[in-house]
């Protein structure tokens, strides 16, 4: 009975005969079988690692990357003049030496790339900065992706109001 079952199931073309849908049905069924046997020694970490499809693997290795992103942190020190965070800002480009400035930019850049399925608890930039406290010191650390953002962020808005003051001053001068 499960075999006619499995047929009728299989069964992709309506004008096949029974006996032919029953014969690929058997097929598949000792396929079963044999692999039943072949696999009834392996865990189900192993069963899952051999038959997981390409999809599933994809998205495990999204996810891992997305974790070392979150993880890939620069500190943002405010006792100091100088910190990993600033000094990377620097290095493209963005100069901030005030911790209030540095962690406006990063405001920015996270509101600005919110996705709007967000989880509300992460909905705010100050949710997804870190903080340790060290020597009763608050010192933040910051997504390196998130810097990499506020600079972007900054390179375009300097980009934008360069092309509007050329765009202005050009119709500003008159023609001779």
């Amino acid at each position: 009975m499960e075999l006619a079952r499995l047929a009728i199931l299989l069964r992709q073309n309506p004008n096949i005969l029974p006996a032919a849908a029953v014969k690929g049905a058997m097929g598949l069924w000792i396929e079963a079988v044999i692999l039943c046997g072949e696999c009834a020694g392996l865990s189900f970490e192993e069963l899952t690692a051999k038959f997981r499809n390409s999809r599933q693997l994809a998205i495990e290795r999204g996810k891992k990357a997305n974790q070392a992103r979150w993880h890939d942190t620069l500190e943002l020190d405010p006792a100091k003049q100088s910190d990993p965070a600033r000094d990377y800002l620097g290095e493209h480009g963005l100069c901030l030496k005030r911790v209030d400035k540095v962690l406006e930019h990063v405001r920015k850049a996270w509101s600005e790339r919110q996705h709007p399925l967000t989880m509300p608890q992460y909905r705010e930039a100050d949710a997804v900065i870190g903080r340790k406290v060290s020597n009763g010191k608050t010192i933040y650390l910051i997504p390196r992706f998130l810097l990499e953002a506020a600079v972007t962020i900054s390179k375009n808005n300097r980009k934008r109001s360069r092309q509007k003051s050329r765009a202005k001053s050009s119709r500003q001068k008159p023609v001779k």
